[in-house]
């Protein structure tokens, strides 16, 4: 309801905002939502963040989504 509305994306970055990223919406799933069951220092996370926003590709949303459909009906 929120993606409809434009308060949210389907992916967006994970964890806290950080001025060295581009300016996104918060998303449902980020590019760290298939590693939730590790824990992920906040260096491995920003890195995470940066490649996520540097090789941006539809393709890559898509994958996220598909991959973590169950956790978008929480």
């Amino acid at each position: 309801n929120k993606v409809l509305f434009g308060k949210k994306t389907f992916v967006g970055f994970s964890g806290a905002e950080d001025e060295r990223l581009p300016s996104l919406k918060s998303g449902l799933l980020s590019p760290t939502s298939e590693f939730q069951n590790m824990a992920l220092d906040e260096a491995t996370i920003y890195r995470l963040n940066i490649l996520y926003a540097k090789d941006y590709r539809t393709s890559t949303d898509l994958n996220i989504i598909f991959n973590n459909i169950p956790k978008l009906g929480s």
